[in-house]
């Protein structure tokens, strides 16, 4: 995780972010849910 993805956490809430993770990253695995 990057400053920048943490500040972007922080403005707009986790799961927010971790979607644009997974979009952007498809060997990337989130679960936000988890």
């Amino acid at each position: 995780m990057t400053a920048d993805e943490l500040a972007r956490m922080k403005a707009t809430g986790t799961a927010h972010v971790l979607a644009e993770l997974a979009a952007a990253s498809p060997l990337l695995i989130t679960d936000a849910d988890r």
